[in-house]
């Protein structure tokens, strides 16, 4: 694994050149062409993708990718783990952060030969997808993507009324979604607990040790997305412009649920999977149908080279 600083050319705050924090695994050139450049979600770091609790319990995405040969890019966001954090947090809103993920992608292209060589596929966890779907809709920067813990319906019961006075007019959204964040959570980087067994680890259906492998990746929240994660179907304009492959993948017990209607959602896509985990909540790293998952992601670059 070599850690990397990633200059994105962004001024942002305090920044004349936003770094973004990354880790890079090779892959084995004899067997795979393919790396899952991966988005943690909202109040992780990179790590979420390469979790462990001790000898006997094993959640780590970057060790089963690794065990097909694909290479992965791990890759923090702006204000989070080893990234530059300007100290105005309100200053990173989604569309900046994709910008400089993408920048970012674009620069490591320069510096690793071998992953200039490679064929990439998007993974992005809750927020991360929601950053990871901007990013495809916008630059066009993946193969495929990889959607995990991610729907449409928001959580609008949770928006103050000032904001659900503004549905209808979602420029209008948009324009006071930073202020509106800052009513809303105070302070530039706030950290939410993580609060028990609910949807993000599925009561007891969680692995042992889930709970402790979980808190040592976390970190606190991004505001602006965390807010504009709530709105209702405001990503679906976005979602329509996806003209690769899509697999969305979510829990039972997760916090959001697929659309019904997930064929004229990413309308542009050729193909798009829905995976429902049974016994699953938001986290499904740490829940025993885990291995499914990794397998239909680690399967998924074949597939594809077959199909399309």
């Amino acid at each position: 694994m070599k850690a990397l600083r990633v200059p994105t050319g962004l001024a942002v705050g305090e920044f004349d050149n936003l770094h973004l924090g990354a880790s890079w695994w090779a892959p084995d050139a004899q067997r795979s062409k393919t790396v899952f450049v991966c988005l943690a979600g909202g109040g992780m770091r990179r790590e979420y993708f390469d979790l462990a609790a001790g000898s006997n319990a094993n959640f780590s995405f970057v060790a089963s990718m690794r065990a097909y040969g694909h290479g992965l890019l791990l890759v923090d966001h702006p204000g989070v783990g080893d990234s530059d954090a300007p100290g105005d947090g309100y200053l990173l809103d989604p569309y900046l952060i994709a910008q400089a993920h993408h920048l970012a992608l674009q620069q490591l292209h320069q510096v690793l030969p071998e992953l200039a060589q490679m064929h990439s596929i998007g993974v992005g966890h809750s927020m991360g997808a929601m950053i990871t779907l901007i990013q495809q809709a916008r630059y066009a920067s993946h193969r495929a993507i990889a959607l995990l813990g991610f729907g449409f319906d928001g959580l609008p019961a949770y928006l103050p009324p000032a904001a659900r006075d503004l549905l209808d007019d979602r420029l209008a959204l948009e324009a006071a979604s930073a202020e509106l964040a800052r009513a809303m959570f105070k302070l530039p980087y706030p950290v939410i607990p993580a609060g028990g067994n609910g949807g993000i680890y599925g009561g007891t259906h969680a692995a042992d040790g889930a709970v402790a492998a979980i808190k040592a990746v976390s970190t606190h929240l991004l505001p602006v997305p965390a807010f504009m994660s709530m709105y209702p179907h405001h990503w679906d304009a976005l979602a329509g412009k996806i003209n690769v492959p899509v697999l969305l993948a979510l829990g039972d017990q997760d916090l959001v649920r697929a659309p019904d209607n997930v064929e004229h959602v990413f309308s542009a896509s050729p193909a798009v999977d829905v995976m429902v985990l049974p016994e699953t909540g938001h986290s499904q790293f740490v829940f025993a149908t885990r291995t499914d998952l990794f397998a239909q992601i680690g399967q998924w670059p074949d597939r594809l080279k077959e199909e399309f």
